[in-house]
């Protein structure tokens, strides 16, 4: 025994030094096959990213590591490059980096790369003349680094660059532009470039004209907002300035370089013009425009103070009034004009700026009035105080802030008792056109009267007037036109109804009825009598929506519009999709019930040439001037067919003719009618404009009123401008198939934006006849793509490809996973998508979206999965799944978008059959794993060139310039009843072989068809 036990120990012993000695040789092996070569230094600047790749073998593995520690993998190889990318934030990105790969669990290889991190350049200083003298100017950096490359802009726009191999100072070559510099600094030994920007100096191709800053009786401050020496010359309104360093007749010459300088010795209530003068060159000078100005006057100190502008020359402002300090300033000028004033033949009309009154001196029982009215649909202005000098800078104290309408003038009254002394007071125009009249300060008289009047919730019998001021109010009322009393007793036509509060409502009114109102005080009470009537108020009673005519399904109807004030007042107030039409004429109301529930257009055959909006709503929100949207933003002249959206069966719908003008006295016809579906010749384009404030939904019509699409902005923050369309009906052609056996609706969508682009995802519903469906659905059952029902459709967005049917080859379309699809009418039906894309959109049977199975191309096909939109926040993460599980993509070889919605695989190699497909979506932190689809290729016989198995034209997939015949990796169906039967005279491969009924296959004798995989 003892014997036995030491043989089997030696055994044992000889085969454990055996495998150790095995061990040893593999370990020793594996050493010499790490080194693949040196290592690799990668310089990234901090804020860059870093891509650390290698080339791939079949068959491998790699991973990545840092500093030992793993970072990515595995990702098999497949004979391409691959690559990891990191962004570079701070130092501890930097370090050794490793990519290893694999064979059979064996490290075969190791690449080593190191990543430096490397400074980012440094700041500089950008010089240089700021006056392009005769053309041109030189730029310069007072210093500069050696490996930096100085790249010019202006505007942010390239000009020129300079790349340095050596530091110190440098110029740029001269350049002849005006505008802003600014250089961006590229560190060459950095990946991808790191870039520091710097610079902002601006260039001009005059000298800018001077700025006033304030003035006095005897002086006035000069700004220079340019650099360097220069001439400043003054004189009189209309002198000759010199064109060198000497005055011209009547000038006054300053040499400086100060950014501000005062003239002094002048002459109140005078005009001046005042220059900028420079040397760009020996010799050469450059002037500004000429800058205009007046000293004040003396201020003004007896009341009232009067100001109509009946003696004010044209396109001028009163004497000691100013307008932003000058004469002509391009629209920031305020001036006077004719033709909207309010009394008198003149009024001040401006568009942003500044209105600057006469210097004053109060004694705090002064207040201003004046009258507003804007020439646009709505304007801005303040009322500001200045108890210092006339400079913009001292206008610190806000008196008011109006926002005004176009609704005729209005009166302001603003109490200045607060104040004493000497003051300035201006108009700063914020936004929008206004006209100003009649301005007066006063003293307040002992019975002052109301101000700030207006009226407001006006309704068919009743209104709301509002009013500032304290004491007892006679509100005198009456039909428009009427004459108002002045004391306790109305005047003719006039009632009257009192109140110590700032509101009072007017009851038992008459419906759709012009009103004016005035108010006055009562002072009686301390002998002061009654103040003078307010300015007229008018308002009108809304219409009676009871006596709202019917209309008839498609039944036109002419509607006589008169001149006059209408009873709606929208300004202001925009009813969504209305697009800011002011709407102060006359209005006619109607009422329409539909009796079938559709998208339904109004078609405007006669239209009087005039300024017209059209609004509807709901007749169960009642009469009032609220919750009305505007149809298709219909303004002058705009006859034909115009969507207006949804209505329901059944339900009851105002709808308004509203005259924008007040003057108009015309005739429009117009009938209300039920969209069909629309389609129709590739040549007909249209346009649609959307508004800003547009509702949720829009509709696209043809030209004889056939809805074509509709377009949901509820998840879009941008409406697109105008929208252009087009859609073709390609009826008796063929049912459409592509290569890969996609069946295509004979009816294609063209809707792009033309202005804006889309913000954000947005809705489309496309609407088909059931009739060209039915095409599709009668076409016989190939197996691949069939369409049974609307809901087998799919959606895809075409590059390039609208109205063309021939799709070989095409462009790859982008597909689109529907989210609904159903019957419009009986005659029609829809499919409802979300894209963020607008194009060429077709409807397809036999689609990609990625749902469980497979999904079987054509060699040389590409293909795009997608998930559905699950809205803004939402990331992306596609996964293969290559026989060794799920692994993250990269945007490498023929993947793209992987970290969106929709995968592209471009052109994908039929080595890639079997390949498993899933997406992973996290929103809001809930993950969502799609369905698996498996990528499968696949091709069939059609024998139409002759017997040869070999030549591509015999096959489906296959046609010019995209030749393919089957490979090992490709299923193939040979399909009964062709012209020619395949016949096989070489030694060729096939993944599956598929022999439909009736089909034959002929192997010449001597070769064989070998079938890599499963075969039927």
């Amino acid at each position: 025994m003892k014997n036995s036990f030491q043989h089997h120990l030696i055994i044992y012993n000889s085969r454990l030094l055996l495998c150790i000695l095995v061990l040893l040789f593999a370990f020793s092996v594996s050493k010499a096959q790490v080194s693949c070569g040196p290592v690799f230094i990668q310089n990234v600047c901090i804020t860059n990213s870093a891509s650390i790749g290698t080339s791939t073998e079949l068959s491998a593995s790699y991973f990545w590591f840092k500093d030992g520690k793993p970072k990515r993998g595995p990702i098999a190889g497949d004979g391409g490059a691959v690559s990891f990318s990191f962004p570079i934030t701070s130092i501890e990105d930097a370090g050794n980096y490793t990519i290893e790969q694999t064979k059979n669990g064996i490290v075969t290889c190791v690449q080593n790369i190191q990543v430096v991190l490397v400074p980012l350049p440094e700041i500089q200083v950008l010089t240089g003349a700021s006056l392009l003298c005769n053309g041109e100017t030189t730029l310069s950096l007072s210093n500069s680094e050696a490996g930096v490359i100085y790249v010019l802009y202006c505007n942010n726009s390239f000009v020129t660059y300079e790349s340095r191999t050596i530091g110190g100072a440098f110029s740029f070559t001269p350049v002849s532009q005006e505008g802003v510099y600014s250089v961006r600094a590229y560190k060459i030994s950095c990946n991808s470039n790191a870039i520091i920007e710097f610079g902002n100096v601006t260039v001009y191709q005059n000298l800018p004209r001077p700025v006033i800053n304030s003035t006095t009786t005897t002086s006035a401050i000069i700004n220079w907002t340019a650099t360097g020496s220069y001439i400043l010359e003054y004189g009189p309104k209309g002198f000759f300035p010199g064109f060198d360093a000497t005055a011209g007749i009547g000038g006054t010459i300053i040499n400086t370089n100060s950014a501000s300088v005062t003239l002094s010795g002048l002459v109140s209530g005078n005009s001046y013009d005042v220059y900028f003068r420079q040397s760009c060159s020996p010799g050469v000078y450059v002037s500004s425009p000429v800058r205009t100005f007046t000293t004040d006057c003396s201020a003004i100190t007896s009341f009232p103070y009067s100001q109509g502008f009946e003696t004010t020359p044209i396109l001028g402002v009163p004497i000691c009034w100013k307008s932003n300090y000058t004469d002509f300033d391009s629209d920031l000028d305020y001036f006077m004009s004719t033709g909207f004033q309010r009394s008198g033949s003149n009024y001040i009309y401006g568009q942003r700026g500044w209105l600057i009154l006469p210097r004053m001196t109060l004694t705090g029982n002064q207040r201003l009035r004046f009258f507003t009215n804007s020439s646009t649909s709505t304007a801005i202005y303040n009322v500001k105080i200045s108890t210092g000098t006339n400079a913009i800078s001292s206008f610190t104290t806000n008196l008011l802030t109006d926002t005004i309408f176009q609704v005729g003038y209005r009166e302001k009254n603003i109490n200045l008792s607060a104040y004493t002394g000497s003051v300035y007071i201006a108009i700063q125009e914020v936004s929008g056109a206004i006209r100003f009249d009649d301005f007066t300060i006063e003293n307040i008289p002992a019975c002052p009267g109301p101000s700030y009047i207006k009226t407001t919730s006006v309704t068919t019998s009743t209104a709301q007037v509002n009013w500032t001021g304290t004491g007892s109010f006679i509100i005198e009322y009456g039909l428009a036109g009427f004459t108002p009393g002045t004391t306790n007793t109305p005047g003719v036509g006039g009632t009257i109804v009192t109140s110590t509060a700032n509101t009072l409502t007017l009851t038992g009114l008459s419906t759709n009825t012009n009103y004016d109102v005035y108010l006055r005080q009562n002072c009686t009470a301390s002998s002061n009598g009654y103040s003078t009537n307010s300015s007229k108020v008018g308002f009108s009673t809304f219409l009676n929506c009871a006596t709202a005519t019917v209309l008839s399904t498609c039944v036109n109807i002419t509607a006589s519009v008169i001149s006059g004030t209408g009873q709606y007042d929208f300004s202001g107030t925009y009813p969504v999709n209305s697009n800011g039409k002011s709407t102060l004429g006359k209005e006619l109301l109607y009422q329409f019930t539909p009796a079938t529930t559709g998208v339904y257009y109004l078609d405007v055959s006669t239209s009087g040439l005039q300024f017209v909006s059209y609004l509807y709503k709901p007749a169960a929100s009642g009469c009032s001037n609220t919750g009305w949207i505007g149809i298709n933003s219909i303004n002058r002249d705009n006859m034909g067919k115009h969507p207006i959206g949804v209505l329901q069966a059944g339900t009851t719908y105002l709808f308004i003719l509203d005259n924008e003008n007040s003057s108009d006295n015309f005739n429009q016809t117009f009938k209300i009618c039920l969209s069909s579906v629309g389609g129709g010749a590739c040549t007909k384009i249209f346009s649609r404009p959307i508004p800003p404030n547009s509702p949720k939904k829009e509709y696209l019509l043809d030209d004889s009123g056939g809805v074509i699409a509709e377009l949901d902005f509820s998840a879009s923050s941008t409406a697109p401008g105008d929208i252009i369309y087009t859609t073709y009906v390609n009826i008796g052609s063929p049912v459409l198939k592509d290569k890969d056996k996609k069946e295509y609706l004979k009816h294609t969508f063209n809707i792009i934006p033309a202005n804006n682009a889309i913000s954000g995802s947005m809705g489309i519903r496309l609407y088909i006849n059931n009739l060209i469906l039915q095409d599709l659905i009668n076409d016989p059952d190939d197996g691949i793509a069939d369409v049974n029902s609307v809901a087998d459709l799919g959606v895809t967005l075409m590059s390039g490809q609208f109205c063309s049917f021939s799709f070989n080859p095409i462009t790859p379309g982008v597909y689109i996973l529907p989210s609904s699809s159903g019957a419009y009418n009986g005659t029609s039906s829809f499919v409802q998508f979300s894209t963020s894309t607008m194009g060429a959109f077709y409807l397809n049977g036999g689609g990609l979206p990625l749902t469980p199975g497979d999904n079987v191309l054509c060699q040389g096909s590409s293909v795009v999965f997608s998930v559905p939109d699950k809205g803004v926040g939402t990331t992306y993460q596609w996964q293969v799944d290559q026989g060794f599980g799920f692994t993250d993509l990269s945007n490498l070889g023929v993947y793209s978008g992987v970290t969106t919605k929709s995968l592209l695989l471009l052109l994908p190699p039929t080595s890639y059959y079997g390949f498993k497909y899933r997406c992973i979506s996290v929103q809001g932190g809930n993950t969502t794993i799609s369905p698996i689809t498996t990528l499968k290729f696949s091709i069939t016989w059609t024998g139409a060139f002759d017997s040869n198995w070999e030549d591509p034209k015999n096959w489906d997939c296959s046609a010019y310039p995209n030749y393919h015949t089957p490979d090992a990796n490709t299923d193939v169906i040979i399909a009964s009843g062709t012209l020619n039967d395949p016949v096989i005279s070489n030694n060729l491969s096939c993944r599956s072989l598929t022999l439909k009924t009736g089909a034959t296959l002929t192997i010449d004798p001597g070769y064989k068809l070998t079938i890599t995989g499963k075969g039927n």
